[in-house]
């Protein structure tokens, strides 16, 4: 039996973390993840955050949350991009 969920979390994409606070970078980034993944389906919408911590390592990173009309659309991205870099 497999869960059924609308929603991806994407994280390890490419970021200019220099750019995370500009407005227009964000719109790019989401436009270039909403082009990315509504090959598996019909998308509700596609959310960026900012990760604040304290940690360097972690500080300025951005990751999406996707989220499908469909669960099966949702599970198909998982499915075959699990594993992958968005970027390339």
């Amino acid at each position: 039996m497999r869960r059924i969920f609308n929603n991806v979390i994407v994280k390890g994409f490419q970021q200019d973390e220099a750019k995370v606070d500009d407005p227009d970078y964000l719109e790019g980034r989401k436009a270039y993840l909403t082009q990315m993944f509504k090959k598996f389906g019909r998308l509700d919408s596609v959310f960026l955050q900012k990760v604040n911590s304290n940690k360097p390592e972690i500080r300025n990173k951005l990751f999406a949350f996707v989220c499908y009309k469909n669960p099966d659309s949702a599970y198909k991205a998982v499915t075959e991009m699990h594993g992958t870099e968005p970027d390339g």
